[in-house]
């Protein structure tokens, strides 16, 4: 009987992991990759293919004979299902494993059916960004989020630090010194102009009132 084996991925912007398993089960190689970048651009298409190259590599070691990967599946941020991006990165797993089966797809689709294992339900993954993923029993699909920090992202870190950061900034007492060259390049902090309020001029309100020169 011929021994069935496949490979999942998991690529992210800090590394790139698989695994390799057979029709049992069983694990029979972990590997590791560099960081994935953003395929849209020929050098983060060059660096993913290399932190993918590294993590099959590695997981599939020296075992002799080496089995052909019947199906690999890979999750990889940033990529959106049925884009351009899973396209290119389905094209090149499958250039380097030459599977007959490749999926390639978003990083928040494997997280649910590693947490699922593949029962409808719904995933909320709270980071540094966030996404609200649902699967019903008839295998569709919808989503809330997921689309960067910059323009969505919800709940994530990033939103819940750019919310708190002005205020937190406000509240700080005495208000910061801004430390300038009296030439106004910003070279060295042997003339400063103090912001406390104490040596504001009440007169010009926001108008530093002294401006002090040590030797």
């Amino acid at each position: 009987m011929t021994e069935v084996v496949v490979a999942g991925i998991d690529g992210g912007a800090s590394s790139t992991t698989c695994v390799v398993i057979d029709s049992a089960g069983r694990v029979l190689g972990t590997g590791r990759g560099g960081p994935i970048d953003h395929l849209y651009k020929p050098s983060g298409r060059a660096q993913t293919r290399r932190a993918l190259r590294d993590a099959l590599s590695s997981a599939r070691g020296a075992r002799k004979p080496r089995v052909p990967l019947r199906a690999v599946v890979a999750g990889l941020t940033g990529v959106e299902p049925r884009s351009n991006e899973s396209r290119t990165a389905a094209r090149m797993i499958r250039e380097l494993t030459r599977a007959p089966v490749v999926h390639a797809t978003w990083d928040a689709e494997i997280a649910y059916f590693g947490a699922s294992v593949g029962r409808p339900g719904v995933m909320v993954i709270a980071g540094t960004g966030s996404v609200a993923y649902a699967r019903n029993a008839r295998g569709q699909t919808t989503r809330t989020g997921g689309y960067g920090y910059l323009i969505d992202d919800l709940g994530g870190g990033v939103k819940i630090g750019q919310a708190g950061g002005p205020p937190a900034a406000r509240a700080v007492r005495p208000a910061i010194v801004v430390i300038a060259s009296a030439k106004g390049a910003w070279r060295s902090p042997s003339q400063e102009i103090a912001c406390h309020p104490a040596n504001l001029n009440s007169e010009f309100a926001g108008t530093p009132a002294a401006l002090r020169s040590s030797p």
